[in-house]
């Protein structure tokens, strides 16, 4: 199968993703907030 630059890219960062070798910012501060959205407007806690 031949993959294309962006196709090898992903493949790139997929395993160190799965492994949680990468891991986002904002899961590394701790930040695990989440928003709830009612109607057009929302609440952030």
């Amino acid at each position: 199968m031949k993959h294309t630059s962006w196709t090898n890219q992903i493949l790139d960062l997929l395993q160190p993703t799965l492994s949680q070798a990468m891991v986002a910012v904002v899961n590394r501060q701790g930040n695990v907030d989440f928003q709830i959205t009612r109607g057009m407007s929302g609440v952030s806690l």
